[in-house]
């Protein structure tokens, strides 16, 4: 029985590696969002342990005020500058999210076409091989009924 090719076969390929291509970014997006995550998670710690130690009990020097005080603008602003980049992430992932949908679309209307193609391929097969047969039934018919 002959192989089924499928024409479009490469292409079908391609747009399946451009489809992973597409997910690898997703992930690496999504790593690069995580760590931005994390750091935010950091910094809140450090800016709790920042205000449980001026509500300690004792004295506190002005100038160890002023620091904590400064350094809790610090994270505060670094928070800030970690939850925009996070925004940023969401809206990459997104847009490479709805890329990939598209691709996704690509890549399943080639499959369809290509099992189009194939029960296709299938049907003329089985006629080629019915009229094969038919063909040497007749003859078998023929030279049967020659010798009688």
């Amino acid at each position: 029985m002959k192989r089924f090719q499928y024409t479009l076969a490469g292409v079908l390929r391609v747009r399946k590696i451009q489809e992973d291509q597409v997910r690898a970014v997703i992930s690496q997006l999504m790593i690069e969002k995580k760590t931005y995550q994390e750091k935010v998670e950091k910094f809140n710690r450090e800016l709790v342990e920042c205000r449980k130690r001026l509500c300690k009990p004792g004295v506190v020097n002005p100038r160890d005020f002023t620091q904590n005080e400064k350094y809790i603008q610090g994270l505060t602003s670094e928070i800030k500058r970690q939850i925009e980049h996070i925004r940023i992430m969401d809206m990459k992932i997104e847009n490479h999210k709805k890329d990939l949908n598209a691709k996704r679309l690509e890549t399943k209307k080639l499959e369809i076409h290509q099992e189009r193609e194939k029960e296709v391929w299938k049907e003329e097969y089985a006629r080629k091989e019915q009229a094969e047969f038919d063909d040497l039934a007749s003859v078998r018919k023929r030279f049967l009924s020659k010798r009688s």
